[in-house]
């Protein structure tokens, strides 16, 4: 098998199909231009790498359930100069998010809350973590019917004893899942 088929058949057989996409034209810019072949190889791999980066990026966008997709760079601070510039620049930093702390914008209806939801969701996806946009009324009724889900065993079959029905886990749907105040509601002392 010539070296060239060999190289494609290794690319493919480690799913890096970036890599095997371009690594003709890598393999022609190298002998073109003499480089050293540790250079072309971390081009090839830099490919990769760049192309499964935005293929997780783009999964968990769609994966996020944005209304759109705007971002801080998008947001007019001159629109709305109630807001803290160097505040919104410590929310940017998404400590908050490795402190594992709530970020809650409340005002009326026009004023840049979703954006900034939005804006601050898409800088942590692109920083590697996950988001997800849910509106306040899909997260009250998602914990409202987690809760009466709990409930109805507790009722029919527990003998009262609703800490022996939980048993230490909640259930109900895969999103109402995360609600941590769903699992000890309801827990008797």
């Amino acid at each position: 098998m010539p070296t060239l088929e060999r190289l494609h058949f290794h690319l493919q057989a480690l799913t890096l199909a970036e890599a095997d996409a371009v690594l003709e034209a890598h393999l022609k810019r190298a002998a073109k231009q003499e480089r050293p072949y540790s250079d072309f190889l971390v081009d090839l791999l830099q490919a990769e790498y760049d192309a499964r980066r935005s293929r997780r990026i783009s999964t968990r966008l769609n994966m996020a359930h944005l209304p759109y997709h705007k971002t801080l760079a998008h947001f007019d601070l001159a629109f709305q100069p109630s807001i803290d510039k160097r505040q919104l620049q410590d929310l940017q930093t998404l400590r908050f998010v490795h402190e594992a702390s709530n970020v809650i914008f409340l005002g009326p209806p026009g004023v840049g809350k979703t954006h900034l939801a939005v804006a601050l969701a898409i800088e942590a996806v692109e920083a590697g973590h996950s988001a997800y946009c849910v509106t306040a009324h899909e997260l009250v009724s998602d914990a409202v019917t987690t809760l009466q889900i709990a409930y109805l065993p507790w009722m029919y079959s527990c003998d009262r004893s609703i800490s022996g029905c939980l048993s230490g886990h909640c259930v109900g749907p895969p999103r109402a899942r995360s609600i941590s105040f769903c699992e000890t509601a309801w827990r008797g002392s």
